[in-house]
């Protein structure tokens, strides 16, 4: 059975919810093999990783950087799956998202499974000229040229909420600027002076709807190793609300009712959401940010 589309069928909601739960419970081997951060044997998945997923699948908060190898070829291989007949009846790829996906956007897993299941009935096809469609490396000599498939942990959920009360209260507490907050994390990235407004203000979708932002697990983990960082420098402020360091779950929540539930988005890539943890290099680059702005802070302090 496949996970419908949301604007496939007639059914009532309640079927329909019904029928995706037990499709998405039938693919678990082939998405446990897909998403980075969970386990891929299914038969190891706690009941909250299957919870999480079951009710995010339908969400437009995962990556899939390896896509790019196809960069350009969209809408030719969307052609080739239509016309070929290289999915299940009636299943069929989102254009928009397929597009979205190759360029570097998040899209939904239920798509991302989609893509998995066309790409490697391409690469068992008989006939050469849909096979070229996939072929993104030239053949050593007098071998067939291997054909793209979605690698094993390719895809990268972005499903932590950010908690936006926690984050802006510690921020204010420890008497930090969105702009030097996002200094101490993200150095000289592009939008490290903006990203902890989108983090505490949202933003405005078309007809007034306010979304939030989510980010990888890799993302919350540096952030979090930030925040620790931030609570260590300033020790004269460890009082009231944040006498102690607050943990993990009260900064990020990676449940589907978090924050504005449903209204929410994948933070863009290219304004610092990782789709890899991050290296020691950056994290001892973050640290020294840190020192350098401790020093500055404790010139500052009344003798």
């Amino acid at each position: 059975m496949n996970m419908p589309d949301q604007d496939q069928g007639t059914d009532s909601p309640g079927r329909l919810r019904r029928a995706a739960h037990f499709s998405f419970m039938a693919r678990r081997p082939e998405i446990a093999r897909l998403v980075a951060t969970v386990d891929s044997d299914p038969g190891k998945w706690t009941r909250d990783t299957e919870s999480v997923l079951s009710n995010s699948y339908r969400m437009i908060l995962y990556f899939s950087p390896a896509l790019s190898a196809l960069n350009g070829r969209a809408q030719p291989i969307e052609k080739c799956i239509a016309h070929n007949a290289l999915l299940p009846h009636g299943d069929k790829l989102n254009r928009k998202q397929f597009s979205s996906a190759i360029s570097g956007g998040a899209v939904t897993l239920l798509q991302l499974a989609k893509v998995d299941q066309a790409l490697r009935a391409i690469a068992n096809h008989s006939s050469p000229a849909v096979l070229e469609f996939t072929q993104v490396t030239a053949p050593a000599p007098g071998m067939k040229a291997p054909q793209f498939v979605l690698p094993e942990n390719s895809v990268v959920p972005s499903l932590y909420w950010v908690e936006q009360k926690t984050v802006k209260a510690f921020r204010e507490h420890f008497g930090l600027s969105r702009e030097k907050l996002g200094w101490l994390c993200f150095g000289n990235h592009p939008h490290a002076s903006s990203v902890f407004r989108y983090f505490e203000d949202g933003f405005e979708e078309i007809g007034g709807v306010k979304h939030g932002y989510r980010v990888t697990k890799y993302m919350a983990l540096y952030m979090n190793e930030c925040f620790k960082a931030v609570f260590a420098m300033f020790a004269h402020y460890h009082k009231a609300a944040f006498a102690e360091m607050p943990g993990f779950a009260q900064f990020f929540d990676d449940s589907h009712t978090a924050g504005l539930a449903r209204c929410t988005v994948a933070l863009n890539l290219g304004w610092g959401n990782m789709c890899a943890a991050a290296s020691e290099a950056d994290l001892n680059a973050m640290r020294q940010r840190m020192a350098q702005a401790s020093g500055h802070a404790a010139s500052a302090q009344p003798r």
